[in-house]
């Protein structure tokens, strides 16, 4: 039995007030977004795609659309959410909140091109051609794929063809893999210190922390990676004067 394609795209839209997310910010939602499906993709820090070709069983697409939006709120952004058959159309859906892409002006077959990277000279080529194309007396998506492919590529080049076929449905382009950051989490039980003078407690503090970092820094070594981010967190007894019973840095 065949399994439709469906392919979510979440499109962020910063809140007014708040900043763009940065590259961490993106990254950690991209890598929450797991949850819903293990095939997922990313647009610079723009937009999240998720494969839920399987997962109708799971939850219904207004669900996850509802969900989608609050997953983005958590990290203090806006969000417009677009299901469709292949990314490129979801994100064309989502961008410029429609239903129907066929009815936008022109411009919109730049998404088209490759909805998972931006290549500046490809797009500068597509703008040529698209302005090309209003001179003809096109103005709609729909103009455009109603015209016969044979007549695509001797004027405008194989680009046109591909995104002629991928406005008709018939192209979809390739999966790029989401591969989540790497984390390394060591721990260790300072024990019993009440006894210990304070110079004593902050030694011991010392060497167990060199001990926790030459531990992370050899698992990294042997996976030829590097720390991007380094936390310390030191945890206290509930019984601590600190109301949040942790330090973090």
């Amino acid at each position: 039995m065949a399994v439709a394609n469906r392919v979510a795209c979440l499109f962020l839209t910063p809140k007014v007030g708040h900043a763009t997310l940065n590259e961490n910010a993106f990254l950690s939602l991209a890598e929450s977004c797991l949850r819903f499906s293990p095939q997922v993709a990313t647009r610079e820090i723009e937009a999240i795609f998720i494969d839920i070709s399987r997962c109708e069983k799971l939850y219904s697409e207004e669900g996850l659309c509802l969900r989608l939006v609050a997953l983005a709120s958590r990290f203090g952004c806006g969000a417009r959410v677009a299901i469709a058959s292949n990314a490129g159309e979801a994100l064309v859906k989502a961008r410029y909140h429609t239903r129907d892409p066929l009815q936008l002006p022109l411009s919109a077959l730049s998404d088209y091109v490759d909805p998972f990277t931006y290549d500046i000279d490809t797009q500068k080529k597509i703008r040529e051609w698209i302005q090309t194309l209003i001179l003809l007396g096109l103005r709609k998506v729909e103009n455009f794929a109603s015209l016969p492919s044979s007549a695509l590529a001797s004027r405008f080049g194989k680009e046109s063809m591909e995104i002629h076929a991928r406005v008709r449905g018939e192209l979809r382009p390739a999966w790029p893999g989401f591969r989540p950051r790497l984390k390394i989490i060591e721990r260790v039980d300072v024990g019993d210190l009440q006894t210990q003078a304070p110079c004593a407690m902050l030694e011991f503090l010392i060497f167990g922390t060199k001990g926790l970092v030459d531990r992370s820094v050899a698992r990294l070594r042997g996976s030829c990676e590097r720390a991007s981010v380094v936390r310390l967190r030191l945890e206290f007894e509930k019984w601590s004067t600190l109301k949040s019973h942790y330090r973090e840095w």
